[in-house]
């Protein structure tokens, strides 16, 4: 028969066994604290599941959309570029698919968002750089499509297709006419150094001879532009292609937004649109930089590029204006160069129906 001991004289038996017992739990749930405090801090923006990190895609562009929804299994392309919050992929049929966690929408995007666990949500965002490598192979499988280690659901994606307003007529144009000073000063302020309105040694000068040649090609845009003062206009704007600073340079980004808003117009009006084929300005510069030249010439638009061509059509300066100042915060140079070229096609239009010399005066 067992004795208990007196207190203060031992331990018995029995409660030696608890503390061993409870001791082992303790460290137990020690080594599962630790486990799970290393896990959180490791967790990325992303909700990580069975070693992936899962998206779901909101929209998808038109010009991607019937092949990412319909396409069962099969390769798409590989990733060029990745950035915290957008990387850039190689389609296998030679197109740019951008996929960001950013919510404008454009035909060429697909817009995703990370999937959170309740805890996680403090977490920030750290970004695509570091759960995805450059050269990476871009797979649909399925209902979702897989990059290395990153899922991407397709399950409920929206196709988004641009909606471009028709211009009236080239009459319309003169509601823009009074503003001219106010537009161009908006530009002056957002301009950033290296940008074609604020040059560098990399940017200097090109902007001025551009308008140069543009004004020498005036010959009364109501009855069309002359074939030759397309081809002349088409070398002017080559002249800009790989010019200038920036991951996009400077040059392509004012050309981008020149051929959107040109085009854009000549199309309203039933005129001849600028053809500015891609086998000659391609060679020029990038890859991807001369993608966007080629979209933006056809008017495949993000939204916010939408807005501003589609405030010239309603003849509303305030949201010209606004869409000048939410563009130019992209990147560097970028949006303020693609909103410079969107106004510099504008105004060479007005110029040349109205007989003005407005871009001169403003951007001399």
């Amino acid at each position: 028969m067992e004795t208990q001991p007196e207190t203060g004289q031992g331990i018995g038996r029995n409660t030696l066994k608890n503390l061993v017992r409870n001791k082992k739990y303790n460290t137990h749930m020690h080594q599962n604290r630790v486990s799970n405090r290393n896990q959180n801090q490791n967790q990325h923006f992303s909700h990580k599941e069975i070693g992936k990190y899962v998206f779901n895609c909101q929209w998808v562009g038109n010009l991607h959309a019937r092949r990412i929804l319909s396409e069962r299994c099969g390769l798409y392309g590989d990733v060029i570029s990745v950035f915290d919050t957008t990387l850039n992929v190689k389609t296998n049929n030679d197109d740019l698919l951008v996929v960001t966690i950013s919510k404008v929408r454009s035909p060429i995007n697909m817009n995703v968002l990370p999937i959170f666990k309740e805890k996680e949500r403090g977490g920030g965002i750290q970004g695509f750089r570091g759960i995805i490598d450059f050269g990476t192979e871009v797979k649909i499988q399925k209902n979702e499509m897989s990059i290395g280690n990153v899922i991407f659901r397709l399950g409920k994606c929206r196709v988004f297709q641009s909606a471009l307003d028709r211009l009236p007529s080239a009459n319309h144009l003169s509601e823009f006419m009074s503003k001219s000073d106010e537009i161009f000063k908006i530009l002056k302020t957002y301009s950033r150094k290296g940008c074609l309105l604020s040059p560098d040694l990399t940017t200097k000068g090109l902007l001025s001879k551009f308008l140069k040649n543009v004004h020498s090609y005036r010959c009364g845009y109501s009855n069309a532009f002359t074939a030759t003062a397309y081809a002349m206009m088409s070398q002017a704007l080559l002249d800009l292609c790989g010019k200038g600073p920036g991951y996009t340079p400077s040059g392509d980004d004012f050309v981008a937004g020149y051929l959107g808003v040109f085009n854009w117009i000549s199309r309203s009006l039933n005129f001849n649109t600028m053809n500015f084929p891609s086998e000659k300005f391609a060679p020029l510069t990038s890859w991807m930089s001369s993608k966007l030249i080629d979209y933006s010439k056809r008017n495949l638009c993000d939204e916010e590029i939408q807005a501003m061509i589609n405030s010239i059509a309603a003849g509303d300066l305030n949201q010209y204006i606004s869409s000048i100042v939410k563009i130019s915060r992209r990147g560097h140079t970028s949006g303020i160069d693609i909103a410079t070229g969107m106004t510099v096609a504008l105004y060479t239009v007005i110029d040349d129906t109205f007989e003005t010399n407005l871009i001169e005066r403003f951007f001399s």
